[in-house]
């Protein structure tokens, strides 16, 4: 059961003074004094108290505080906010002891604020006038109290008497061998103590009462319930639900249940047994492999397998060099090819030059042969 010491408001309606009286009263007071005072006024007028399992007086411990740290008293038992897991009887009891506390520092505030001076005097008068009335309504929660733990303990002697009733647990196949059973003895006694074979009817009746301490039952489940989700909220943690590999608990539950289900004693010999066979088999394949190998090679095969390897070896460093040598002979093909296109070129740019030698000559016995001609017409010419 997962509780808080502080979940109870208060809150301070007055109806029997007016606003301007309970302004000038807070006036005429000190700034600690007039918090104290509404403290007590909102703790005065609170009428309606809850019990329902668990009753906290929140502020009956604000306001002991608040007055005995204005007093110097010094109580270490009054604590802030905790929370505690606990069962419904040590709660019951855990309250009403605290309860008590609260109406021995109240009797006991109430002798120590008897020899004040004139400066707390209002406070004096309000605390004192509603005193009584403080105290009947710790006499009523004492009793409530009583009462629930008198009620707590009535039902665990139920339920206590529920387990033993539990212990013998019947079928209803276990039932209707039993009444087979007591009808066969019957029928049998009968036909003994009279030949005539008298015929009786034999009446049984079942009747199915309703169990009163189910709700009793149900809530306690469900309290543990509360608990175990707390357990779990508070371990996981609400926002990293996303970052878990399953969508929610329960998938997550039954995927852990069956790989633990795979841990079972049976499978896992069964498991062990495979794995041996298969462990076997190995071996023996291995066996065979070395056998077929012996019988593939001869010693001759070996000695050209190794000489191969070492040759293979030797080529490692050459053929890191083949790329390099086929770029190189790729570019020697091509001037090759360049040079034989250059030979033609060559033979046509001959027999072109020969025919223009030919010419050259026939030009000049041309030339000659006009000159000869000019000479001769010019000789003419001149006689």
């Amino acid at each position: 059961m997962i509780r808080s010491t502080e979940d109870t408001v208060f809150e301070y309606d007055p109806d029997s003074r007016s606003e301007q009286e309970l302004q000038n009263d807070e006036n005429s007071l000190s700034n600690e004094d007039s918090s104290v005072l509404k403290s007590y006024r909102r703790l005065v007028h609170s009428n309606e108290q809850m019990i329902n399992g668990e009753l906290i007086k929140t502020d009956y411990l604000k306001l002991i505080k608040a007055l005995s740290a204005d007093e110097n008293m010094k109580l270490n038992r009054l604590k802030g906010t905790t929370y505690s897991s606990e069962d419904m009887g040590g709660s019951l009891v855990r309250l009403k002891s605290e309860i008590s506390e609260i109406e021995d520092t109240v009797k006991a505030y109430e002798v120590v604020k008897k020899g004040e001076g004139e400066k707390s005097t209002s406070l004096n008068i309000a605390l004192l006038s509603d005193s009584s009335k403080l105290l009947t309504e710790i006499d009523e929660i004492k009793s409530s109290l009583d009462s629930l733990v008198d009620k707590q303990r009535s039902l665990e002697s139920s339920m206590s008497s529920l387990d033993t009733l539990k212990q013998h647990k019947f079928t209803s196949k276990d039932l209707l061998d039993e009444l087979s059973n007591y009808i066969n003895s019957a029928n049998s006694k009968i036909t003994d103590g009279d030949s005539k074979s008298i015929e009786r009817d034999i009446e049984i009746s079942i009747e199915c009462v309703k169990d009163d301490q189910e709700n009793a039952l149900d809530i306690k489940n469900l309290l543990e319930l509360e608990r175990r989700l707390y357990d779990v909220e508070s371990k996981i943690g609400m926002d990293r639900l996303s970052a878990m590999p399953y969508s929610d608990i329960q998938s997550a539950i039954h995927s852990i249940s069956q790989k633990l289900s795979l841990l079972d004693s049976n499978r896992l010999e069964g498991i062990f047994r495979r794995v041996q066979a298969l462990s076997t088999s190995i071996e023996q394949l291995n066996k065979k492999r070395k056998e077929l190998n012996d019988s593939l090679f001869t010693e001759t095969d070996s000695a050209n397998i190794t000489q191969l390897y070492d040759i293979i070896q030797k080529w490692k460093c050459t053929g890191a060099a083949l790329p390099f040598i086929l770029e190189r002979l790729k570019l020697l093909k091509a001037l090759h090819q360049d040079i034989s296109t250059i030979n033609s070129r060559l033979t046509v740019m001959e027999s072109q030059q020969t025919e223009v030698e030919k010419t050259l000559e026939v030009c000049k016995s041309s030339f000659k042969n006009l000159s000869s001609s000019i000479e001769e017409v010019c000789k003419n010419l001149q006689k």
